[in-house]
């Protein structure tokens, strides 16, 4: 069984946390895995993103008609959604007739409600996921145990999806800059602290084998770098990959505006039902049938696609910012944000130098959040622990804000879409699928979608414009690990929690 110290960064490495820590919770966590997550509340809590959201994606683009049929219908407005349509519509001048539904306000889950942060993981977690995808070809093949064959395969895949991630963040800020959008990105260098030796070590071993594998842009910071980028030297160490940051809304929102402006008929208050064969059925009884259909919903996908229970999972994360109460501009956070307790816990600040924005702290306090899509509260516990941040924390310390009673501290909850097996689900789901119909899935990010998103929306318009006949002069692909091939989608022997 994996030791606390090797579960590492993300959310699901959270859930073998939970289980180290609590050892009944694993029954719940697999009951969790299979509720269904129902509709987005209707009323969720408001993330600071959210507050600029503009007036006519709600008045405008708000509940009307459907129209009877269409080519491809989106399902979702977020990151994945919106670069679906943009790729389709402005990239790949697509002809037919393009519908995107929203069950909110456009761009109002995950991408709407994250901390932000942009950061591919490099090294952090290498041998963790190259475990996951080791067991998960064993798993898939009939067998107990994986083979050295199968590592060494996995360590191919990891490398794959690294390089992957960072050619995404690297994608979304070119993009930024050629269209001029005022998204407040920020790139530099992540800094990820370890609290203790004995996670020091596990790290240098991600390290050792990243590097090994041909993985570079990582790098240790002396003490005297961790004083002045930290502030202190009471870490055992900390490290520094190539991270960047951005207003993840603003970035969506201008995809959406030029896809709409290309032709996207956009929908938001009209939350989906029901598809079932290429019949998209809305809460209001209005029906709009498609060729194909694009699950771009993460966190609620499997209440439409019920044969994904237990494949995607909901978990839900909280999200604090204060604003900066001195004149200064000065950064005091390092410019590619700021991971904490393995990356469960991250803060960055805004460009402008307005605001931090921290979140994550569900280790303890917010424990029983898997299976829970309730955006419309806060965690209790969670709200604490993340006040008590601000002030114990010795980088944030350093962040000048009035005390934590402030009505200008704003906090708000967001779903994580975490997948059994540690990889998001991208590309086109054969089983539902018929030489009449298909359906199209983005989700499961896993924490992660920020920098994958832009390109898998990408990827998904050309396999879209090419199933209707249309060259693609510049096919891209995906990482292996994250298609969903059939034994992938039919198979729930595999839980990557669940590694002895």
């Amino acid at each position: 069984m994996l030791t606390e110290t090797e579960a590492h960064r993300n959310p699901l490495s959270e859930l073998q946390v939970m289980q180290l820590l609590h050892p009944d919770a694993k029954e719940s966590l697999q009951e969790a895995a299979q509720k269904d997550p129902g509709l987005p509340r209707t009323s969720p809590t408001w993330s600071t993103w959210l507050r600029s959201l503009p007036e006519h994606f709600s008045t405008k683009h708000g509940p009307r008609p459907l129209p009877d049929a269409a080519d491809i219908v989106i399902v979702g407005s977020g990151f994945s959604g919106a670069s679906t349509a943009y790729h389709l519509l402005c990239e790949l001048q697509y002809p037919g007739k393009v519908v995107m539904i929203e069950a909110r306000d456009a761009c109002s889950g995950a991408t709407g409600r994250n901390g932000g942060h942009m950061t591919a993981p490099n090294y952090r977690d290498f041998l963790m996921d190259v475990e996951r995808y080791a067991h998960r070809m064993a798993v898939e093949d009939g067998r107990v145990e994986p083979t050295e064959a199968d590592r060494e395969i996995a360590v191919r895949m990891t490398v794959e999806t690294r390089r992957f991630d960072d050619e995404g963040v690297k994608a979304n800020i070119a993009f930024a800059k050629e269209h001029n959008i005022d998204c407040g990105y920020r790139q530099g260098e992540n800094v990820q602290v370890y609290d203790t030796p004995e996670v020091y070590a596990i790290g240098q071993k991600h390290f050792q084998a990243a590097q090994k594998a041909g993985l570079t842009g990582a790098r240790w910071l002396s003490k005297e770098e961790m004083k002045r980028v930290l502030g202190t030297t009471e870490y055992a160490a900390a490290d520094a990959v190539p991270g960047a940051h951005m207003f993840p809304a603003k970035f969506v929102w201008y995809l959406l505006d030029q896809a709409i402006a290309s032709g996207l008929e956009l929908h938001t208050h009209t939350p989906v039902i029901d598809v079932n064969n290429g019949v998209v059925t809305t809460k209001d009884g209005s029906v709009v049938t498609a060729k194909h259909v694009v699950f771009a919903t993460n966190a609620w996908t499997s209440h439409l696609v019920p044969e994904l229970r237990g494949h995607i999972i909901p978990l839900r994360d909280q999200v604090i910012t204060v604003p900066r109460t001195d004149s200064a501009t000065e950064p005091v956070l390092p410019s590619g944000g700021l991971w904490m307790s393995n990356g469960s816990e991250y803060a960055i600040e805004l460009s402008n130098g307005g605001r931090l924005i921290m979140g994550g702290f569900y280790e303890e306090s917010g424990r029983h959040q898997a299976g829970n899509a309730n955006d419309a509260e806060l965690i209790p516990g969670v709200s604490t622990d993340l006040r008590e941040a601000l002030v114990s924390v010795p980088p944030l310390q350093k962040f000048p804000y009035d005390k934590p009673a402030s009505p200008e501290i704003h906090e708000w909850t967001g779903i994580i879409a975490v997948s059994n097996d540690s990889a998001p689900y991208v590309g086109k789901l054969e089983r539902l699928s018929s030489d009449k119909y298909s359906a199209w899935i983005v989700a499961g990010h896993n924490g992660e979608g920020m920098p994958r998103c832009f390109l898998f929306g990408k990827y998904i318009a050309q396999k879209l414009a090419q199933s209707f006949g249309m060259h693609v002069a510049d096919p891209i692909a995906i990482p292996r690990a994250m298609k969903p091939n059939p034994h992938r989608v039919s198979n729930l022997d595999y839980f990557a929690w669940n590694l002895e």
